[in-house]
């Protein structure tokens, strides 16, 4: 069941966002594992309060993520709605982690602290791309939030370097959002095709009523969930209609039938 007035198309697209739990989820625990080493390391309170964010944001949309599978398990999801929040959370803890790495750079005490931090941004980067192609304008916010605070923390280092390496940033950015796009859009078209299929062997090319496997799978459906609504199920003939065939021709036989349809 889904809720009036959404589409299959975007039901399909919010249960790639949220593909894969487990896996995403290790590796939000992994980020905020680092974070909260780096910065205990770094001994920075402004850093510390960031990473408490992460923390809580991590935990935050594991909680959103495992009330997502519930209430798509019992048919009650609102896509609309969940991709809002999905990408409403993912904005925030990319944004986060941006600050997060800004800040690093800025306290760091080595150069290996600048390249764990370095690391932790393109990873992140790399994942939200890789996560959410079937969002173009999830990929764009979550970019936006995760990259902007870091091009900005470099750049007001002020040195050279800095600058040289938030400009090599930024192209990796935009590089990774023409190609969201392209994946974007190959998804787009693989779903169109999807649904073009599952039209061709769901009704009847005259008619383009449900066709007998169509029925059967919707009355098999309807029997399983044990639903309340009452439902009718009709056998509809059409006398003699052979005569018409014979007598009249195939196409005349064909109008009859849209017309009945």
């Amino acid at each position: 069941m889904k809720i009036s007035g959404t589409t299959d198309d975007e039901l399909d697209a919010v249960r790639q966002l949220n593909r894969d739990p487990l896996a995403w989820f290790t590796s939000c625990v992994s980020l905020a594992v680092v974070c909260l080493v780096m910065a205990l390391r770094a001994g920075d309170p402004t850093l510390s309060l960031v990473t408490a964010a992460i923390i809580v944001v991590t935990g935050l949309r594991g909680l959103v993520t495992l009330r997502f599978y519930r209430k798509d398990k019992l048919g009650k999801l609102d896509p609309s709605y969940e991709r809002r929040l999905y990408c409403g959370l993912g904005g925030l803890h990319a944004g986060l982690v941006g600050v997060w790495v800004a800040l690093m750079a800025h306290v760091a005490s080595g150069p290996l602290d600048g390249i764990c931090a370095a690391l932790a941004g393109i990873g992140f980067l790399i994942g939200t791309v890789s996560r959410n192609f079937a969002s173009a304008q999830t990929v764009r916010i979550q970019v936006a939030a995760l990259c902007l605070p870091i091009i900005a923390g470099l750049v007001r280092q002020g040195s050279p370097d800095h600058v040289l390496v938030a400009g090599i940033f930024a192209v990796f950015a935009v590089s990774s959002l023409l190609n969201a796009r392209r994946v974007s859009a190959n998804y787009r078209s693989a779903l169109a095709a999807k649904r073009l299929n599952v039209e061709l062997a769901s009704r009847d090319m005259l008619t383009r009523l449900p066709n007998r496997a169509a029925g059967a799978r919707e009355l098999s459906r309807r029997t399983q969930l044990r639903e309340t609504t009452p439902f009718a199920l009709l056998f509809v003939d059409i006398d003699r209609f052979h005569r018409i065939n014979e007598k009249l021709g195939h196409a005349v036989a064909d109008r009859l039938l849209k017309s009945l349809a």
